[in-house]
């Protein structure tokens, strides 16, 4: 899974004329506001009409926020994690909170899920006598 997140920031008030004119960004972005006064030039108002994350970002999303989720995401966190938090209907700062919480078992259907806990130890001692043979 990738951490790239692009959002296509359009100019509202052109928008509003039947003007298409706006422009992706890549985040995290160090240069956001430059590229969003590109769109803006003299005018005020931007939506997000477009965007590539895996996770869904509403038309007026707070740039900066999403610029800080994207620097997060790029350097500390798993974006697997982080967007299963999100995509459960959590907001964006509960899963940064609570990231450790998430544990991933990566290409395992629910047996192999099971197996595992069991040989971890996670449901204490197992009697031999209801141990599956290939323990």
């Amino acid at each position: 899974m990738t951490n790239e997140i692009r959002i296509y920031v359009a100019n509202l008030a052109k928008y509003n004329e039947g003007i298409l004119k706006g422009a992706w960004i890549d985040l995290p972005a160090a240069d956001l506001w430059e590229q969003v006064q590109e769109i803006l030039g003299d005018d005020e108002e931007h939506a997000i009409h477009d965007y590539e994350a895996p996770f869904s970002i509403s038309e007026y999303a707070n740039l900066d926020e999403l610029n800080a989720i994207a620097e997060h995401l790029d350097s500390d966190y798993d974006m697997e994690r982080f967007t299963f938090l999100v995509g459960l209907g959590y907001d964006f700062d509960y899963a940064f909170q609570h990231y450790e919480d998430v544990t991933c078992y990566q290409n395992m259907n629910l047996e192999d899920v099971a197996e595992s806990m069991v040989e971890e130890g996670l449901f204490g001692d197992i009697a031999d006598n209801i141990k599956p043979e290939s323990f």
